[in-house]
C-alpha cells in the first residue's frame, strides 16, 4: 500500500490538480515516514492509518479522475466536472447512439461543432442516420459548399427534409463553425416549426443584443428562445438582462444539450423510452404506471440515474416520482438511464371543446372524444392563444376548441386552439337581415349570427357595386371581424338567377339577363364548370339553350363555375357514359333492384328512383362487391346510367378530412372536416393505416395537411385510415378494351391501372377525356386514397429543341415544335434523363439537343434527351423511315415533326440520299432534321 500511495502522489504532483491535493500527499508522506522501521506500531493504529490513507486515496481519485459517460461500453474520458451541466444530455444522446466520440475514447466537448456535424447529429436524432449513411439518391450536397465526403449523404437528406434550403445562400458551408443563430434555425426546422417562426415577425425580441442577430435569423431565435419551445437560452448579464451572442460558435457539449431539448418536440424519438410514475421500487425492480398500463423495469449496475441535471445514486429514486426511462438496446425491460422529472413532466394535455364554465367553483366542462368531463382549475391558471387575445377565463367562449394541461387532475394551463370569435370567419350566407344589420353564416350543420358595421365594405369578384343588396343565400364569403362586428365582407362566389339570352358559337360565353339587373351581362363559362339540369348532371355546355332559366355560381375569377338549368328536367337529356350522378342513399328495394337517391339543393330535398341493369359494377367503401346487402341509408352515392339503368354504383360512408395534428402516443388525430370544423378523434388500438406503395404504416407516417378517408366504429373511434398520395408514372402499354394501362415510375418499376367509371380522368385540352386519349409515353399523375385509385391526370409535356443554355442563371431556352420559344429555369429536383442515366446538373444538356419536357411531382420538370441517329434518307412508308446505311428502318410517331433549319416541312419533301438526323425516344422517331 505504501508503494501505491507514493506512486499516486508522484502522479498528482505532475497533474493539474497538484496544488489542490498537496495537503493530502503531504499528510501521506508524514505518516509513512513516521512508521518507517517502527515495528512497535500497534495493529489497531496501523488499521486506523490504513483507513485514513484509503479515504484520502478515494478522495484524490474522485478529484482527479474525469467523469465518464457510458455509451454501449464506450466512455468519454474528457467529459469531466467542468461539463456537469451537459452530462445528462451527453449521456442520453450517447446511449442512443446519436453522438459519437473519437477512436481513442474522447468526446471533445469543448471543440466547436461544424455545421455539417450539427446537421448529422440533428438527422440522427430524427431517426434518419441509417438512411443518410446509405443515401444513394440525388446528390443535393453538390448544391452547397465545403461539404466533407462523409457528410454528403447527411447534407442530401437534410436538404430533402427541409433542414437546409438553397435560399439560405452562404449561411451553410459544411466545414464552418456553427453559430448560435444558425443552430437556432436548424433546431426550428428540425421540429418542423418553420411556418410558426413567421408568426414571430412582429414579436419583440427579449435579448439585450437583439441588434446583433442577423435579420434572417431573428424569427428563428425568437421561437427557439420562447417559453413554449425552450430550445435555446441566453446568457445572464450583470444587470439581470440576457444576451444571446448570435455569432458565438457552439461547442459539441452545448449542441448535445440543444439537440436533446429539440428531441422532446419530435413526434417520434430514437430509442425505446417510456414515461410514467413509480408505483413501487424494491431491490433492482421498479414498477411504473404508464399511459399504456403498468410496466416492470429492471435496474442494473450500468443504469445511470439523473435528477435536476445531476448524476445521482439509486438512493434518490422514490415512490410516486415521475420518471423518463431509456430502456437498453439489448433488453426491452432493463433501464439504461433514468431521468427523475419534476412535477410538470407528469402533466397531461387534453384537447376538446369548451362546453361550460362555472367560475365560482373554478370548474370547466370539456367535451372530448371520450365524452363530457369536468376539470377543476388551480388558483393561478396560465392562459394563451395564437393571437394572444386570451388572457383570462373571461376571454374564452363556449364551443372554443381548447388544449388544457392537467396535473393531478387539476388544470394549470388553457390554450385556445380555435376560437369562435376570431378576427375573421368564412362560410355560406344563410340570411342577410339588412333591417337589423345582421349576417348569418352557415358552416356545415351550424350557423352563427354577426352584427354588421354600418360602414362595412362589400366586395365582389367581378367588381360589381351592388353592396348589401347583392348578397344572396348560398354565396360563399369571407368576413373580417372586430369583436364579432363585421367590418368587411369579401364575396368569393356569386349566386345569381337569370335567363339565358344567347350562347356563343364556341359555347364559351353566355349572355344572361339577371333577375334583378336592368341590363344583360356576358359571362365566360369555365372549362371545368359543372352543368346540371334541376340538380342532375348534364352532358355539358351543349345542353344550355337560349331561354333557359338558370342559377349560376360565379367564381373568384369572374367565370361561371356552376350552372343549374331550373326549367328543364333530366329526362330530356341523354346521360353519357362518363357522367356520374351524385346523391345520398334514401332507400333500397333489393327485390325490385331499385334505389332511391336523395338530393339537397339550397336546403330543398328531392328524390329520384333508379333501376339497376341486369349487370352492374358495385363498390362499397372503395371495395368491389357483388351484393347489395351492405348498402345503408345516408351513404354517399355516385351512379352511372346507360339507357336509363344503373351500370355502375359506388357508395361510401367513410369520413373525409385533412390532418391537422397527430398525437401518436395518445392515438389522437385531429381532422379538418369539409364543414370547416376541426375535430379530434381517438384511434382504436387495432387500427389500419393504408398508404399506396408503403408497408407497415402507422400513425407516425401521417403528415400535416394529408387528406385522409377514415372509417369510424360505433364508439366514433377511427379504425381505418386511407391516406391520399400522388405518384408520377410514364405510360408504357395501353389496353383500351379493358380500360387498363401499364406505367413505370422513375425507378422503372411497372404498375397496372384500371380506369373504372369511378376514376376521375383529366387530360389537358380535353373537356370530356376518354381512355383512348391516353398515349404511350404520356406522363401521368395517379392519385390514390389508400390503395384505391381516385384520379389519373395526364401531365402537360412537349417536344422541343434546346437553343440556348445559361448555366450561371440555371436557365435554358427551347424552341417547341409548334414554333413558340420558352426560357425555363432548371430548378432543384429537375432531372435530365438520357437512356438509363439521370443527371441533376444543367451542364448535362447541350444546344441542339432534342428533348421531351414533362411536368413532374412537386412542380419539378423531367427532361428526356432523345437519341440522335445520322444517316442518308432512303424512303418512308406509313409507319417507318428507312435510311441508306444497311437500309435500316425506324418507326415514327403519329405526331412526327420534320424540320429543315428552323422551319417545319413535310416528310414527303425529303429526297433519297438527303442527309438527315433522326431523333427518337422509346424506339419511336419524333423528329427528323434535314441537314442539306
Amino acid at each position: 500500500m505504501k508503494r501505491n500511495l507514493q506512486e499516486w502522489c508522484r502522479k498528482v504532483k505532475r497533474g493539474r490538480k497538484a496544488k489542490a491535493l498537496f495537503f493530502s500527499c503531504h499528510l501521506i508522506r508524514k505518516i509513512l515516514h513516521k512508521g518507517r522501521g517502527d515495528n512497535s506500531m500497534s495493529r489497531k493504529f496501523r488499521q486506523t492509518i490504513s483507513s485514513i490513507l484509503s479515504l484520502l486515496l478515494v478522495v484524490g481519485l474522485i478529484l482527479t479522475n474525469p467523469i465518464t459517460v457510458g455509451a454501449q461500453g464506450k466512455t468519454f474520458s474528457d467529459v469531466d466536472a467542468r461539463h456537469g451541466w451537459a452530462l445528462q444530455s451527453i449521456t442520453k444522446m450517447s446511449l442512443k447512439g446519436l453522438i459519437e466520440g473519437t477512436n481513442d475514447g474522447r468526446f471533445l466537448p469543448d471543440q466547436k461543432v461544424s455545421k455539417e456535424q450539427a446537421v448529422a447529429m440533428a438527422l440522427r436524432t430524427m431517426g434518419l442516420k441509417t438512411e443518410a449513411e446509405a443515401y444513394s439518391g440525388t446528390d443535393y450536397s453538390s448544391l452547397y459548399r465545403d461539404v466533407s465526403d462523409w457528410a454528403k449523404g447527411y447534407v442530401s437528406v437534410a436538404h430533402r427534409e427541409g433542414l437546409l434550403q438553397l435560399e439560405d445562400g452562404e449561411e451553410f458551408r459544411g466545414k464552418y463553425e456553427a453559430s448560435r443563430q444558425w443552430v437556432a434555425q436548424l433546431l426550428v426546422r428540425m421540429i418542423e416549426k418553420e411556418a410558426e417562426a413567421k408568426l414571430y415577425e412582429n414579436v419583440a425580441g427579449t435579448f439585450s443584443d437583439n441588434d446583433d442577430i442577423s435579420q434572417w435569423a431573428s424569427n428563428y431565435v425568437k421561437l427557439a428562445a420562447s417559453n413554449e419551445f425552450d430550445l435555446i437560452k441566453g446568457f445572464e448579464n450583470t444587470n439581470g438582462s440576457f444576451s444571446f451572442r448570435p455569432k458565438q460558435a457552439v461547442t459539441r457539449a452545448q449542441f448535445a444539450v440543444l439537440v436533446n431539448r429539440a428531441e422532446k418536440h419530435l413526434a417520434t424519438r430514437v430509442g425505446n423510452e417510456v414515461q410514467g410514475q413509480i408505483l413501487s421500487y424494491m431491490g433492482d425492480e421498479m414498477l411504473l404506471e404508464t399511459k399504456s398500463g403498468q410496466m416492470k423495469v429492471t435496474l442494473s449496475s450500468d443504469t445511470q440515474v439523473f435528477k435536476d441535471n445531476q448524476k445521482v445514486s439509486f438512493s434518490s429514486i422514490a415512490r410516486y416520482q415521475p420518471v423518463n426511462v431509456l430502456l437498453g438496446a439489448t433488453s426491452s425491460s432493463t433501464a439504461a438511464m433514468i431521468e427523475i422529472l419534476d412535477e410538470a413532466a407528469a402533466q397531461e394535455t387534453i384537447t376538446g371543446t369548451l362546453s361550460k364554465v362555472v367560475k365560482e367553483f373554478k370548474t370547466i366542462a370539456v367535451t372530448t372524444p371520450e365524452g363530457l368531463k369536468n376539470y377543476q382549475l388551480v388558483d393561478q391558471v396560465s392562459f394563451g392563444s395564437k393571437d394572444g387575445t386570451v388572457q383570462s377565463i373571461d376571454d374564452l367562449a363556449v364551443d372554443d376548441t381548447i388544449e388544457i394541461t392537467v396535473i393531478g387532475g387539476k388544470v394549470i394551463k388553457i390554450y385556445r386552439v380555435i376560437g369562435q370569435a376570431d378576427l375573421s370567419s368564412s362560410g355560406l350566407i344563410y340570411e342577410v337581415d339588412a333591417t337589423k344589420g345582421l349576417l348569418t353564416l352557415q358552416k356545415g350543420t351550424s350557423v352563427k349570427v354577426y352584427s354588421i358595421s354600418p360602414n362595412a365594405a362589400v366586395s365582389y369578384p367581378d367588381h360589381r357595386t351592388a353592396g348589401f343588396n347583392g348578397l344572396r343565400k348560398g354565396m360563399e364569403v369571407e368576413v373580417k371581424l372586430d369583436s364579432s362586428l363585421v367590418t368587411e365582407i369579401k364575396v368569393i362566389t356569386i349566386i345569381e338567377e337569370g335567363t339565358v339570352i344567347s350562347v356563343s358559337q364556341d359555347q364559351a360565353y353566355l349572355t344572361v339577363q339577371g333577375k334583378e339587373n336592368t341590363r344583360p351581362s356576358v359571362y365566360k363559362l369555365s372549362p371545368t364548370a359543372t352543368i346540371k339540369l334541376q340538380g342532375q348532371t348534364a352532358s355539358g355546355a351543349s345542353d344550355i339553350q337560349a331561354g333557359d332559366n338558370i342559377d349560376i355560381l360565379i367564381g373568384s375569377d369572374g367565370t361561371i363555375t356552376s350552372l343549374d338549368i331550373t326549367n328543364r328536367s333530366q329526362s330530356s337529356v341523354k346521360v353519357e357514359d362518363s357522367d356520374l350522378i351524385s346523391g345520398k342513399v334514401f332507400s333500397l328495394d333489393k327485390t325490385n333492384k331499385t334505389i332511391i337517391l336523395e338530393f339537397d339543393k339550397d336546403g330543398k330535398k328531392s328524390y329520384q328512383p333508379y333501376e339497376f341493369d341486369t349487370t352492374y359494377e358495385l363498390y362499397i367503401n372503395g371495395s368491389y362487391r357483388n351484393s347489395l346487402d351492405d348498402i345503408k341509408k345516408d351513404m354517399r352515392a355516385k351512379l352511372q346510367l346507360y339507357e336509363d339503368k344503373i351500370v355502375y354504383l359506388e357508395v361510401d360512408n367513410r369520413l373525409d378530412g385533412t390532418v391537422v395534428r397527430v398525437d401518436a402516443d395518445r392515438r389522437i388525430v385531429t381532422l379538418a372536416l369539409a364543414t370547416g370544423e376541426q375535430k379530434p378523434y381517438y384511434v382504436d388500438s387495432s387500427y389500419d393505416v393504408t398508404i399506396r406503395h408503403e408497408s407497415g404504416e402507422d400513425l407516425s407516417d401521417l403528415e400535416r395537411n394529408d387528406f385522409v378517408r377514415v372509417k369510424l366504429d360505433n364508439a366514433n373511434k377511427i379504425t381505418e385510415i386511407d391516406v391520399r398520395r400522388d405518384y408520377i408514372y410514364v405510360v408504357t402499354d395501353l389496353y383500351e378494351s379493358s380500360k387498363k394501362f401499364y406505367a413505370e415510375d422513375e425507378d422503372e418499376d411497372e404498375y397496372s391501372f384500371y380506369l373504372n367509371a369511378g376514376v376521375d380522368l383529366k387530360i389537358p385540352g380535353k373537356d370530356r377525356p376518354k381512355f383512348a386519349d391516353i398515349k404511350e409515353g404520356d406522363t401521368v399523375k395517379a392519385t390514390y386514397i389508400g390503395d384505391e385509385l381516385e384520379k389519373v391526370e395526364v401531365l402537360p409535356s412537349y417536344k422541343a429543341m434546346v437553343t440556348n443554355i445559361n448555366t450561371d442563371k440555371k436557365e435554358y431556352t427551347v424552341l417547341k415544335n409548334d414554333g413558340t420559344t420558352l426560357t425555363l429555369t432548371f430548378g432543384t429536383g429537375d432531372v435530365i434523363k438520357y437512356k438509363s442515366y439521370e443527371y441533376t446538373q444543367l451542364s448535362s444538356l447541350s444546344v441542339n439537343d432534342r428533348i421531351q419536357v414533362s411536368d413532374w411531382a412537386g412542380g419539378k420538370k423531367r427532361l428526356i434527351k432523345m437519341e440522335k441517329i445520322t444517316g442518308d434518307y432512303y424512303y418512308k412508308d406509313s409507319n417507318y423511315i428507312y435510311v441508306v446505311e444497311g437500309v435500316r428502318s425506324y418507326k415514327y410517331a403519329p405526331e412526327l415533326f420534320v424540320r429543315s433549319g428552323n422551319k417545319g416541312v413535310t416528310l414527303d419533301s425529303l429526297k433519297r440520299n438527303d442527309k438527315i438526323e433522326i431523333y427518337r425516344l422509346d424506339d419511336l422517331v419524333y423528329e427528323v432534321n434535314k441537314l442539306n
